[in-house]
């Protein structure tokens, strides 16, 4: 048993030394297109020559300070498709910010950030060591075994943070300064409460909500509630919702909810690289336009809304079969059922709008350590070789996730099979976000499979 864990452990810290070097220099955008919108780089933010905070600095000007003076519309300005997908909540969440002049709240923003994505990992990774103890028997218990996992549950924590806060993703949410990760937060601190404290509906709901009201995907956590509570969780549901959807007014709401359709109906509303289901079909159809068109005889429009209600079908389908193994296991399962419905959660939540840009990828870290402390402890504990195996294949898949976009595009002209094999492992990230989602599926039925019944009560 000890050697496999000096091996996993001596595989891990060669892993963040090649870290280290390859993303010693972690490009930011430049486009020069974006340098029109100028008022960021009057402000003096960090570089005048990128364009730090871009984000940020649109939700600062239109959000908080038109808020903090009592003057905040969605219809007072002409907001960008952006702006308006934003829910109203978001004015009333982060108005602190909004009283501080512009550089110091980029700057706490930026401190924020850091603290969410660090809550989130060491909170996630909590929850799956208590669950994995649970299923293992190992709860309470002062053993060798107990004591392994602990460590190791330990140390892969502060190794995947040391990779996540080196990752592209998490370097591009800073440089863009929006705020993803604190949804993230609030989603993991919604699963430990269902785990800690199950009979807290209200304060579950409002915190799932709030996850809500500030980016709509969380909203698919609602249905672990309903499941947990039943009827219970139905009237915390409407009321907190409402509430919250209505802070700011009717109008505004509206407005909100005319632009997130208008969003899910759009084939692509964002640039190439966004790993979202809207731009790798729009990638596809300039590569196989030709393909697709003497095969369907039809329009570019018809094959794009057909492909990606396709393979949005694919996604939602993968989720379900994903979220009732889960549920379905919580007898054997116990709190684990929980945590992997979550996890099961994040693909739609990455790919579902079509709006999606990489500073999302800082979900993707959940799921890989989740995996990576379950399957390292059949490695070091339980001996299973194939275990060593898939934790090489996480953290191969955790690189390629977490690498720039911009590292390493050749220039392969009319090659389009090479071409392909880049774009996917480097550029677009939505067929490595596929194969997570699709990992987190195998690990949930191997879960279910392995573990007798009742061994939760």
């Amino acid at each position: 048993m000890i050697y496999r864990y000096q091996l996993l452990l001596l595989m891990l810290l060669s892993l963040i030394v090649v870290s280290i070097i390859g993303n010693n220099y972690v490009s930011f955008i430049t486009d020069e297109g974006w340098k029109t919108y100028n008022w960021v780089e009057d402000q003096g933010i960090i570089n005048s020559q990128r364009i730090a905070g871009w984000d940020f600095a649109q939700i600062y000007r239109y959000y908080l300070q038109p808020f903090v003076r009592g003057e905040f519309s969605l219809n007072a300005f002409e907001s960008t498709q952006m702006l308006k997908i934003l829910p109203p909540l978001t004015a009333i969440v982060m108005a602190p910010l909004g009283f501080l002049p512009y550089p110091r709240a980029y700057h706490a923003q930026v401190v924020l950030l850091v603290l969410a994505n660090f809550l989130s990992l060491i909170f996630i990774a909590r929850l799956s060591q208590k669950s994995l103890a649970l299923i293992s028997g190992e709860s309470g218990k002062e053993n060798n075994t107990a004591l392994i996992t602990s460590h190791l549950a330990d140390l892969l924590s502060i190794i995947v943070v040391v990779l996540h806060f080196l990752s592209w993703g998490f370097a591009y949410s800073i440089e863009k300064g929006n705020y993803d990760a604190y949804p993230m937060l609030l989603i993991v601190i919604g699963l430990a409460l269902m785990i800690y404290k199950p009979s807290w509906v209200w304060l579950q709901v409002f915190v799932f909500s709030m996850a809500t009201h500030l980016k709509i995907y969380p909203a698919i956590m609602f249905p672990l509630l309903l499941w947990q509570h039943r009827q219970k969780a139905i009237l915390p549901l409407i009321v907190i919702n409402l509430i919250m959807a209505l802070g700011l007014g009717w109008e505004n709401f509206t407005i909100w909810i005319s632009a997130v359709i208008e969003e899910m109906r759009s084939v692509s509303t964002d640039w190439p690289g966004s790993s979202s289901t809207g731009s790798y079909i729009r990638y596809m159809l300039a590569e196989f336009m030709p393909f697709w068109a003497s095969v369907f005889n039809t329009s570019k429009e018809q094959i794009a809304s057909s492909l990606k209600n396709i393979i949005n079908a694919v996604v939602i389908l993968i989720w379900a079969i994903t979220a009732l193994l889960a549920l379905r296991g919580y007898r054997r399962l116990g709190s684990m059922s929980h945590v992997l419905y979550t996890l099961a959660c994040l693909g739609p939540m990455m790919l579902i709008p079509a709006y999606s840009n990489p500073y999302k990828l800082i979900y993707m870290t959940l799921p890989i350590l989740f995996m990576l402390i379950i399957y390292s402890r059949m490695f070091v504990v339980d001996g299973q070789k194939f275990a060593f195996g898939v934790c090489v294949g996480l953290l191969l898949l955790f690189g390629l996730l977490s690498r720039s976009q911009f590292g390493f595009i050749p220039n392969l002209n009319s090659l389009v099979i090479p071409k392909l094999i880049i774009y996917h492992l480097s550029y677009n990230k939505f067929p490595l976000i596929l194969l997570t989602q699709l990992l987190i599926m195998i690990t949930t039925l191997y879960l279910y499979k392995t573990n007798k019944e009742a061994t939760i009560s």
